[in-house]
């Protein structure tokens, strides 16, 4: 099973009656100037002040948290609303599976709305692959393939190596 890597929605094969799980931060919307190697940038900024991992990821990440609060989403692709519809009409249902914290529940259904993208079903976890394990075994339907995309490889492996019993589609979005 193979990663496929894509910069635009409309490349992924869309199959009928399938899970389709979708992770948020610059996979459907971004931030202007915010991005994972913003994340990165600031991490080693910081660890090399302090050189204490826990402390620089709470501190990165309270700056993200006090950007992102603050500032619009922007679509990563124009064609995200047309792949969803087209994701309806085939039968797939559609989840939302991210590593923000649930506490941000609020705040990224207002992200979500201000973009024009309204979901039933968002999963919060940075474990995905345990929480894709989850999810699938509590649905009533049994899928045959899921689609996944992510922007991050190590969430699509995570889930690759945990997920065995359906067919994996996995997409790893490279947005511009």
């Amino acid at each position: 099973m193979t990663i496929n890597t894509i910069n635009y929605f409309s490349q992924i094969n869309i199959i009928p009656n399938s899970l389709v799980v979708l992770d948020i931060d610059e996979t459907l919307i971004k931030f202007e100037n915010i991005d994972n190697l913003w994340w990165n940038r600031e991490f080693t900024q910081i660890y090399e002040k302090n050189n204490d991992y826990d402390l620089t990821e709470e501190i990165v990440y309270s700056k993200w948290l006090s950007i992102v609060s603050n500032s619009n989403p922007i679509l990563v692709d124009d064609f995200i609303h047309i792949f969803l519809e087209k994701c309806e009409q085939n039968n797939c249902k559609i989840i939302l599976l991210t590593a923000r914290n649930n506490c941000l529940f609020d705040l990224t259904l207002s992200h979500l709305k201000r973009v024009n993208l309204y979901f039933s079903h968002i999963y919060f976890n940075e474990n995905k692959g345990d929480e894709l394990n989850k999810i699938i075994s509590n649905e009533l339907k049994k899928y045959n393939d899921i689609i996944v995309v992510d922007d991050l490889v190590k969430n699509l492996n995570d889930i690759k190596n945990k997920i065995i019993s359906v067919n994996l589609h996995l997409y790893n979005i490279k947005i511009k």
